[in-house]
């Protein structure tokens, strides 16, 4: 039973298997019938994907196989049916995006392990009395912040038990909607950065491959900081107009976090680790040097990009020759080197670093995989010209011109998919298709890609549709129909907000 049943309650869990078998019967007959209506211009390899894809997405929608096994095999039979060279049809899961992701998870795993995570939350949270409606909005800022640099849904689960303590108090309401404020706000927070959340890369990775254009770690940030605001600001305003009277009421401080206790293994009782700086052990202050040095690394070449004017346009800059992924594995290395602490064993003096292996290992593979899986079947969306035919279909039939029109239909599509769908399963199929519309009506690819991979992080409407939303559906006190109707408000506010901002954002870094 995977982590995300196990929070479920048993009748979605029985829903959730019916989705399964309905996964299984659905995807060989959508894949015969993609081969019975392809068109006669269609070049085999083409008709096969199509197929193919036809197939894999209603196992990604459905969870009928883990997504990662699905990542693999779909490869794997594309290799069978001829679509590409096994060298060819695999060679994705080695893109330098990958790296970046394997490179941030262990970042990721550090920042808990150490748990400086909660550290930074615990300094967040406040101290003294303060409202209602103030403590449920720092508790989901604190959790969208975190979700920037490591999984949402561990960002929620840290941060759910200090809004039940803060927000049980006042009824089920109020803790309700501070619990679906948690889960949106980690999606919402996953934004700000490349490595917030995997469709994230697949936008870049697209743009980068398919459109020609690089998109720096600082452009996605600045783009991402315009659109993740005003999505802020309506969800506190939303939040005082939910709460209403009852928001006013007073919280006192020093809420509690889960697992904010050290740990008392007994492997680690004889760890001596005094503070350094800002009340940070050495593991944690290792953890966040590290962090901040790679984060300065990743966002130098957009600032140079953005100030340095470069005549000569075979001149090398920092991401030629540090390139995002090289930095995220370098500074990952790093945490296996630094001292987290040390220990007396049989008199003998040990140092424990900030990360070992046996911690490592339990990163998220299966979002790695998934986001290899996503990149193969992406690139063959383009070498075989699927995206092409399917591309020139759309804008000739829904008669789009320019990047606004792709943006709000690819936005729209996007949001509609990801509520049923993996966010990296949605984009790994919407991206590459938004770089080549965008081509094909003479456009920038940026806007409609990046708002393309934005749109599917916001999930709220199913407990299955996120992590986060079944952590926090699996407290009991949120029903399915109080999270599908609100989350289909939160998804309308957000394809109203994110295609402009998106557009405006993105034209305005086009300038310089």
């Amino acid at each position: 039973m995977s982590r995300v049943d196990l929070m479920l309650s048993e009748r979605q869990r029985r829903l959730a298997a019916r989705r399964r078998r309905i996964g299984l019967v659905s995807a060989p007959l959508l894949a015969g019938a993609a081969l019975w209506l392809v068109p006669d211009n269609m070049s085999p390899a083409a008709a096969h994907l199509m197929a193919l894809i036809a197939a894999t997405f209603p196992l990604w929608i459905s969870d009928a196989l883990p997504a990662a096994v699905t990542a693999l095999a779909a490869p794997a039979v594309g290799v069978l049916v001829g679509i590409a060279p096994a060298a060819e049809m695999f060679a994705p899961f080695a893109h330098p995006i990958v790296w970046l992701l394997v490179g941030a998870s262990f970042l990721g795993a550090a920042i808990e392990r150490t748990r400086l995570d909660r550290k930074l939350a615990a300094a967040a949270m406040p101290r003294q009395r303060a409202t209602l409606a103030r403590t449920i909005g720092r508790i989901g800022t604190v959790a969208g912040l975190l979700s920037a640099i490591r999984p949402g849904a561990s960002s929620a689960a840290m941060m759910v038990p200090a809004l039940r303590e803060g927000a049980g108090r006042f009824g089920r309401r109020a803790e309700a909607t501070g619990l679906l404020g948690v889960a949106r706000m980690t999606a919402i927070g996953g934004l700000l950065t490349p490595i917030g959340a995997p469709s994230n890369l697949i936008a870049i990775a697209a743009i980068g491959q398919y459109g020609g254009l690089d998109l720096p770690f600082l452009h996605w940030c600045a783009i991402a900081i315009v659109v993740v605001l005003p999505l802020w600001l309506l969800w506190r305003v939303a939040l005082r107009v939910r709460l209403g009277a009852s928001g006013g009421h007073v919280v006192h401080g020093d809420l509690a976090l889960a697992g904010s206790s050290p740990p008392t293994t007994a492997a680690f009782k004889a760890v001596v680790s005094r503070p350094l700086a800002w009340g940070l052990d050495r593991g944690q202050f290792y953890t966040a040097l590290v962090i901040g040095a790679a984060l300065l690394l990743w966002l130098l070449p957009g600032a140079m990009a953005l100030f340095v004017a470069s005549t000569d346009a075979a001149s090398t800059t920092p991401g030629d020759f540090m390139p995002a992924s090289v930095v995220a594995l370098l500074a990952a290395a790093c945490l296996f080197v630094l001292p987290a602490a040390t220990r007396r064993v049989a008199g003998v003096e040990q140092r424990r670093p900030v990360l070992t292996w046996g911690e490592a290992t339990g990163i998220d593979w299966g979002e790695i995989l998934l986001l290899g899986g996503g990149l193969a079947l992406g690139h063959q969306l383009v070498a075989t010209g699927l995206s092409h035919w399917l591309g020139d279909l759309a804008v000739r039939y829904l008669a789009l011109e320019g990047d606004v029109a792709l943006t709000w239909m690819f936005t729209a599509a996007a949001l509609a998919l990801t509520q049923v769908a993996r966010n990296t399963a949605t984009a790994a199929v919407l991206c590459p298709l938004a770089v080549v519309a965008a081509q094909q009506v003479g456009a920038s690819p940026v806007a409609p890609c990046v708002a393309t991979a934005m749109a599917t992080s916001l999930a709220f409407c199913l407990p299955l549709s996120s992590d986060a939303n079944a952590v926090v559906f699996a407290t009991g006190q949120i029903e399915g129909r109080h999270m599908a109707r609100n989350g289909v408000i939160a998804a309308a506010f957000g394809l109203l907000i994110v295609p402009p901002v998106a557009i405006a954002a993105s034209r305005l870094l086009a300038m310089f």
